[in-house]
């Protein structure tokens, strides 16, 4: 006894992890019982509450269930001695009475056992300490008469007593231990808890309980959920915290859990971020099944509500169909600490689960009590009763409903906020989404159609798009939905083999947002769900579309490589909302095709058949009906045209091209005769260059070419490296002519003209018609009339060469045609005075960022039907571009934003084979004016668009989100259905503040910011300031930074745009226009009333607004009824 003494003494006081070490092997080789009188004595000198905390799972239990047991003692203490004192009183006033015998029944111990760590954990040293929760631990306080100890009154030397008693109770031997331990007593029939976790049955493994696992699972406590009876509110509590210290000692993280009955059994059901093999989840056995968030059952059990019921069937082991039913009696979500019962209106929210189960069992009496009285009264409705007694029954409901939240819920009020304190614009993410956001991720998965997610501000729609992403690209969920045969995918086997191949080699999707600053808090909560190479999927659109045109399509040139165009740097809006210059580009293109009939020539069948007459004749019957064809059409024609008359139109025009060339040198021959007429030809070649002879042929309308394919830079250096191989095995060829090419120019133009009266020569070759024609005289008449014939034939031969040189090839040289032809007609929807500016500077070859994306669109849309409609593979580099670029998914975010043209881009950007396009947007939050007005305007821009509508905001209270509802009536004409997750009615109210001074509107702004610090107990919730100049910015920092409270507290102003500088304890200002996506406690708008347009003005406060969760503060220089009268004016938030 002494020696225990003097190494408890020598422990004492408890201060650190070493010693709490030391007083549990003190313990251990006393074979110590764990009783609440050894954890009353222990807390005298174990006051820290991270060591009580570690004390706790040590020995298997949770702070709360030790503190409940402590404060039962402490009340049956006070109970005792006014017993006693009510005793002494009664025996004075009535000496005769004896006092009666005082009697004690002892409450009955029960046997409870930590979950036993696997004997890998051991044998690795995880745990170093014997556990000693494997003792015979009593519920609550315990007299032990016999040990002495006669009273309630306990102390140290009390405890010290009990640690060294050697009763047959309390102190038991290792083997005794072991024995008891192997020995497993069938409990009695009626007591018999019925639990029912069925083995796996899908592709997924999760841990079940069946008879022989019921049996190890007695180590772990007993979970409520599993008995017949409705599981109470404090029973979901203490299950969740009982699992919650189980998990955390394997690592395993769950989200949420759901109650239910499974085929007519209580079962639990938790929801986890990823799929755990069943040996990392043995020790949790007895708490339910843990499944992935994205299996079939987890899906389903979110879409639902509870009270609510759904069938659904898996493929067990032997390859048969199981059907299940299951009833859903409550959720709770672990992250967002908020639980649901069927039958029960309330949705009970608690800021720390421990405390919340602490004022539970200290109030579980009254609740009971509560709950008792309602259910009469519920009982009472239902019988015949008047409507006067139905009246005072509906009040005393009531009256108890509220009495019931206050007990059962941690109340919120304006001094307590600070739960909600976040990291300084960062989006709230939530790990599950509710049964609307949930229904919209599993829509149209790989169908062709594209979702469209619209809603107000905070109602999830990134948060629900990130979601979807994930799930598009879950290998669980797609290989479940295959074994299972939901076909919720709708993929084939070869599809699934291809997405399976794109996700592992990260080629599956692709991320747009409209800024920079938006794609980095993007990128943010797609690593909270786990998405990986989040950097490279995750791009701001302008900056991506840019890359690959460059990079890839080699439209752009850049400073190692030639390109048809260069950057335009300008953001100027060059096409307005409302112009589809998709369909009008696409359709200047397709002209040129459908009116091929009214262009080529008259055949003259009476006379002379030649041996292409027939080809040409077919040629011609093969567009009569393309006046009305689309793109897919051409494809088809061109494709067909070419492996029909191909090779023999090639055969022609070799020949055609031998006899120009041989006539060309025997002209030039005899020009070297005349040296006069040599040289007046040699100075008008010089003079004119090819541009020149370019430029004349684009503006010529008189004679049609045959235009010849684009070589780029590649191509060149490639053919000449060919020729390089090949010209020493056809031997010592002659060289032609020096003025060989321009004379088969020439000749082409001029046999044309002889054969065809309508066509005449230009200027230029008339020039040159002039000095040859002496010379020639008639000596070549039957040549010129041979190729005069077969230019004709050309006409028709062109539309052979195939897609490649027809469709591929000039698409920037009829683009640049495009601009001229919009310029000329003064189209309207476009910015005509900077579309000059393209036209004429340098050259014409700068494209505007809507350009851009105007081309990679179109070029992607043609590949695509190329490849849909042919079965060749084609060799360009617009073909290899898309093939490198294409993803199976993307996504766009704040779509309203963005220009049809854009969305065209991003849109054709999508595989072939299976594709998912997701968009989500506010269309109230269109704060661009080339952006998206409606909806209906994508209906022939991308796939067979699907709107749907979110209404729940989960991010503003209340009254910001009114001033919301009220700006999207004035400015939409629309009223919109929105409603707030928060409903409490004790939040501030949105104040405007109106002053020419500048000064005292940056000290009004400083002085709200004092009142929020000290309202969140003198810390800072994330606070944003929002300017409508970005180069105001240092100006205004520096003014603010100068207030009485910054200087005071030394609270650092920083410029937002720069994403390294944010942290928790600074405020931080951005420029309106790229906050979209954000999140702040408090937001404030200066100077909003700088906007001179009064839709964009309110548009953007709708922005401000929509960022803003419960605080939000306006500046203006002059009064505005139309915009103040949305907000309280000039007052304080804690004195409205």
């Amino acid at each position: 006894m002494s020696n225990f003494n003097q190494e408890l003494k020598e422990i004492l006081p408890i201060n650190s992890k070493e010693k709490l070490d030391a007083l549990f092997k003190l313990m251990s080789r006393r074979h110590t019982v764990i009783t609440t009188y050894i954890d009353i004595a222990i807390f005298k000198f174990l006051t820290d509450t991270n060591l009580r905390n570690t004390y706790c799972i040590r020995t298997g239990r949770t702070l709360s269930n030790v503190l409940f047991n402590i404060e039962a003692i402490e009340k049956k203490k006070k109970k005792k001695a006014s017993q006693k004192e009510s005793d002494d009183k009664k025996a004075k006033a009535n000496p005769e009475r004896k006092p009666a015998k005082e009697t004690y029944t002892p409450r009955p111990a029960v046997p409870v056992r930590r979950p036993a760590a696997p004997e890998s954990v051991y044998r690795q040293g995880k745990i170093k300490h014997t556990p000693i929760g494997h003792s015979y631990v009593p519920e609550g306080p315990r007299l032990q008469k016999n040990k002495g100890v006669s009273s309630l009154q306990f102390d140290v030397s009390k405890a010290i007593a009990i640690m060294n008693s050697a009763s047959a109770v309390d102190k038991i031997s290792l083997e005794q231990r072991a024995a008891a331990e192997s020995y497993r007593p069938k409990p009695e029939e009626p007591k018999k808890k019925e639990t029912s976790v069925p083995q796996s049955t899908g592709s997924w493994s999760i841990s079940s309980t069946t008879t022989e696992q019921s049996k190890k699972s007695e180590s772990v406590p007993s979970t409520t959920s599993l008995s017949k009876e409705k599981e109470t509110l404090i029973e979901i509590v203490e299950e969740l915290e009982a699992c919650e210290t189980a998990r955390n000692k394997v690592g395993i993280f769950a989200i949420a859990r759901v109650h239910c009955i499974y085929d007519g059994k209580p079962n639990n059901f938790w929801f986890t971020s990823r799929l755990y093999a069943p040996r990392e989840l043995s020790s949790l056995n007895g708490y339910g099944r843990f499944v992935p968030k994205y299996s079939d059952v987890a899906i389903r059990m979110q879409k639902s509500e509870v009270g609510t019921s759904f069938d659904y069937a898996t493929i067990n082991k032997i390859k048969r169909l199981e059907s299940h039913t299951v009833l859903l009696e409550n959720q709770s979500n672990i992250q967002n600490h908020t639980i649901s019962i069927a039958g029960d209106k309330l949705t009970y929210q608690y800021r720390n689960l421990t405390e919340f189960l602490y004022s539970l069992r200290k109030n579980q009496q009254t609740i009971r009590e509560i709950e008792a009285r309602l259910n009469d009264l519920e009982e009472k409705k239902k019988g015949n009763t008047s409507r006067s007694e139905q009246s005072k029954n509906n009040a005393s409901i009531a009256e108890l409903q509220k009495e019931y939240r206050i007990l059962t819920e941690q109340q919120e009020d304006l001094k307590n906020i600070t739960i909600y304190i976040r990291k300084q614009g960062e989006m709230r993410y939530s790990y599950v989404v509710d049964p609307i956001q949930t229904g919209i991720m599993e829509k149209h998965l790989y169908d062709g159609k594209t979702v469209v997610i619209q809603g107000g501000p905070g109602t999830g729609k990134t948060t629900t798009m990130i979601h979807r992403l994930a799930y598009l690209t879950d290998i669980f969920a797609i290989d479940e939905d295959e074994k299972n045969r939901i076909n919720k995918y709708k993929l084939s086997s070869h599809q699934r083999k291809q997405l399976r191949e794109a996700i592992k080699n990260h080629r599956d999707w692709m991320f747009f947002s409209p800024s920079v600053l938006l794609k980095d808090y993007l990128a943010d909560a797609m690593e909270k769900e786990g998405l990986t190479h989040v950097s490279e999927k995750v791009r701001n659109w302008t900056d991506y579309c840019r890359m690959i045109l460059q990079e890839d399509y080699n439209l752009l040139e850049t400073s190692y490589s030639k390109a048809p165009f260069k950057v335009c740097y300008s953001t100027e809006t060059l096409f307005y909302q409302g112009f589809n210059v998709v369909k009008a580009f696409t359709d200047f293109y397709l002209d040129q095709w459908r009116n091929v009939k009214y262009e080529l020539p008259q055949l003259n069948t009476d006379g002379v058949i030649y041996e292409w007459t027939a080809i040409a004749q077919n040629i011609k019957n093969r567009f009569d009906s393309a006046t009305e064809f689309e793109l897919n059409h051409f494809v088809i024609l061109f494709n067909s045209l070419e492996s029909v008359y191909g090779n023999d139109c090639k055969k022609l025009l070799n020949e055609r091209n031998n006899t120009i060339g041989e006539l060309a040198e025997k002209i030039c021959s005899l020009i070297d005769q005349d040296s006069k007429a040599k040289n007046e030809l040699k100075i008008f070649f010089d003079l004119t260059s090819d541009d020149v002879l370019d430029a004349a042929k684009e503006d010529d309308d008189d004679f049609t070419y045959m235009e010849e394919e684009e070589e780029t830079e590649d191509s060149g250096i490639i053919r000449s490296a060919i020729q390089k191989v090949i010209k020493p095995l056809l031997g010592n060829k002659p060289k032609p002519h020096e003025m060989s090419l321009p004379i088969q120019k020439w000749l082409k133009a001029y046999c044309y003209t002889k054969v065809n009266e309508g066509k005449k020569l230009s200027d230029e070759q008339a020039l040159i018609a002039d000095v040859l024609l002496p010379i020639i005289g008639n000596q070549f008449d039957a040549e010129i009339k041979k190729i005069g014939e077969l230019m004709i034939f050309e006409q028709f031969a062109q539309y052979t060469r195939g897609i490649r040189a027809i469709m591929l090839n000039g698409i920037p040289t009829r683009y640049k045609k495009f601009r001229a032809y919009l310029n000329k007609s003064k189209v309207e929807g476009c910015n005509l005075p900077l579309l000059r500016d393209l036209i004429q500077n340098k050259q014409g070859r700068e494209l505007h960022f809507q350009e851009q994306s105007l081309l990679l669109g179109f070029i992607n849309t043609l590949v695509k039907q190329i490849k849909i409609s042919t079965n060749k593979q084609i060799s360009h580099v617009y073909v290899d571009a898309y093939e490198e670029a294409a993803r199976p998914i993307i996504g766009v975010d704040e779509a309203t934003d963005f220009s049809i043209c854009e969305i065209y881009a991003m849109q054709s950007l999508l595989k072939i084979e299976f594709n998912s396009l997701t968009l989500c947007g506010d269309r109230m939050q269109r704060i661009t004016d080339c952006g998206i007005k409606t909806w209906e305007e994508l209906e022939n821009v991308v796939p067979n668009p699907v709107p749907f509508e979110m209404v729940k905001s989960y991010r503003q209270s209340t009254k910001v989100l009114e001033v919301a509802k009220k700006l999207c009536i004035d400015s939409l004409g629309e009223t919109p259905n929105y409603k707030a997750f928060m409903t409490s009615k004790k939040v501030p109210a949105p104040l405007i503040y109106v002053d020419e001074d500048e000064s005292e509107k940056i000290t009004w702004i400083s002085e709200r910011i004092a009142e929020v610090f000290r309202a969140y107990g003198d810390n800072l919730p994330s606070i944003a300031i929002f300017v409508t100049d970005k180069g105001y910015i240092p100006r205004f920092m520096e003014r603010l930074q100068d207030t009485e409270f910054f200087k005071t507290k030394k609270i650092k102003v920083l410029d937002g745009t720069d994403k390294e500088t944010v942290s928790d304890k600074h405020i931080c200002v951005y420029p309106i226009d790229v906050v979209k996506g954000m999140e702040f406690d408090v937001v404030f708008f200066h100077n909003i009333d700088k906007f001179n347009n009064d839709d964009i003005l309110k548009r953007y406060i709708y922005v401000g607004v929509s960022r803003a969760a419960f605080f939000l503060g306006v500046t203006m220089v002059q009064e505005k009824e139309e915009i103040s009268k949305y907000f309280v004016k000039n007052k304080d938030w804690f004195k409205i």
